[in-house]
């Protein structure tokens, strides 16, 4: 596990890097609903990725043979290029869907917690004005 870890190249990284930067801005800066639509919708676009580079890794393999025709070994640059974006990009979505998922349950949790506080002050609320009467 720390071998896969370590060969991780800085471009790896550099979109889960900017999900966190931009779930904290979100925090930051923006409402709750916003945060709960950036939660559910950032793993999906994770896997959205991860198809498009499975997509590119497959097209260009299934293009390896001497059966291509020329549109084929143009697209594929004829040296494995498209595999090996289709792979990396691969890669970054397996990366980016761990951190948006961990972000998504952190997010959720938070705001369940928030939503429970705020139930409770608002009971309390009531039942001191209640006592006041």
């Amino acid at each position: 596990m720390l071998e896969l870890i370590s060969e991780l190249r800085w471009q790896d990284v550099v979109l889960p890097v900017l999900l966190v930067v931009a779930w904290l801005l979100l925090w930051w800066r923006g409402s709750r609903r916003i945060r709960l639509w950036y939660a559910g919708l950032t793993p999906l676009g994770a896997v959205a990725g991860f198809i498009l580079g499975a997509v590119l890794a497959w097209n260009n393999s299934a293009c390896a043979g001497a059966a291509c025709d020329s549109r084929g070994m143009l697209a594929a640059g004829n040296d494995g290029t498209m595999l090996d974006l289709g792979v990396s990009i691969m890669i970054k979505s397996v990366l980016a869907f761990a951190v948006a998922v961990a972000l998504g349950l952190l997010t959720l949790v938070v705001e369940l917690e928030l939503e429970l506080v705020l139930l409770g002050a608002r009971a309390r609320g009531r039942a001191t004005l209640r006592r006041s009467e």
